[in-house]
């Protein structure tokens, strides 16, 4: 059938090239999609305590990674980057998830020139997160 149907319609095959497409797409404070599946599940009160408690909790890893920076104990920081990067990246704190990520890597291939200022960086995403964390609440209530 599928013979026929070509030949009735003077099928011709093209060729058609397929060139790999890099894309790119920027990291969010807080990605808003991650929350609103959240949301599905509890609603705007679970969101905000959620956020809330991210935020207590993540204060202390950053303050404890700068900690173990200055004492050069790298194994312990590893373990509190690690933390921090999971917890971000599942609620869809994006930045901070993958700046922490970025720095675990570095410490397990034992690269640790260039650590103070990329953990400088994760303070300011972390108070960018503080800051956009705030606004979505405020917006959403």
């Amino acid at each position: 059938l599928i013979t026929k149907i070509k030949k009735w319609v003077n099928f011709e095959p093209i060729e058609v090239t397929m060139e790999a497409i890099e894309v790119r797409s920027e990291e969010l404070a807080i990605n808003q999609n991650t929350l609103n599946q959240l949301a599905k599940f509890g609603g705007q009160e679970l969101i905000e305590a959620t956020l809330k408690d991210f935020e207590t909790e993540a204060e202390t890893l950053v303050a404890e990674t700068a900690k173990f920076l200055s004492k050069k104990d790298y194994d312990k920081m590893r373990g509190e980057l690690h933390t921090l990067k999971g917890n971000a990246g599942t609620l869809g704190i994006e930045k901070l998830s993958k700046q922490a990520a970025l720095i675990e890597k570095r410490l397990k291939e034992n690269k640790f020139e260039h650590l103070e200022e990329e953990v400088a960086t994760l303070k300011v995403l972390f108070q960018e997160f503080k800051e956009s964390s705030k606004n979505l609440l405020v917006t959403n209530e």
